[in-house]
C-alpha cells in the first residue's frame, strides 16, 4: 500500500508544479540573480542562507499539496475502514511513511540541483567541511 500512495503522490500534477517547479524557479533566482555583487569569502553563506529558505518553500508546499490530497481521499476512507481489514492506525502509517519516502526524493532532487547551480554560479563546490555538523 505504501508504494501506491507513493506512486499516487508521484504523478500528482500540483506537486511537481507548486513542490518542485516553483522551488526550481525560486532556486535559480537565488542562485543568479541575487548573488549579485557577493564577495568570495561569503559564498558558502549565502548558499547556506539559500538553500535553507528553500527547504522551508519546498516543505511547505509539499505538505500543503499532500494535505488536500489526504482531505480529498477521506470521503472513502470510511467504506475502506469498514469493509476492509484497513484500520486508521494502519493508514496513517502508511500515509507518513509515503511521505516521509516522498520527502526523501524531492529533497535528494532539490540537494543535487542546488549544488550544481551553485557550483555553476561560483565556479568551485559549494559543499560545507562537516556535512553532518558533528
Amino acid at each position: 500500500m505504501i508504494r501506491k500512495i507513493v506512486i499516487s503522490i508521484l504523478t500528482s500534477k500540483p506537486i511537481w508544479i507548486w513542490g518542485v517547479t516553483f522551488s526550481i524557479l525560486w532556486l535559480i533566482l537565488g542562485v543568479f540573480v541575487f548573488s549579485q555583487g557577493i564577495p568570495k569569502e561569503f559564498y558558502l553563506y549565502y548558499a547556506g542562507v539559500i538553500v535553507s529558505a528553500l527547504i522551508v518553500w519546498v516543505y511547505t508546499n509539499l505538505i500543503s499539496n499532500l494535505s488536500n490530497n489526504f482531505i480529498l481521499s477521506s470521503a472513502s476512507l470510511y467504506y475502506a475502514f469498514k469493509f476492509t481489514k484497513l484500520t486508521p492506525k494502519k493508514y496513517l502509517l502508511y500515509y507518513v511513511a509515503s511521505i516521509s519516502i516522498i520527502t526523501l526524493i524531492i529533497s535528494g532532487i532539490m540537494l543535487v540541483l542546488a549544488t550544481l547551480l551553485f557550483t555553476m554560479r561560483f565556479n568551485t563546490l559549494i559543499f560545507p567541511n562537516n556535512i553532518l555538523g558533528f
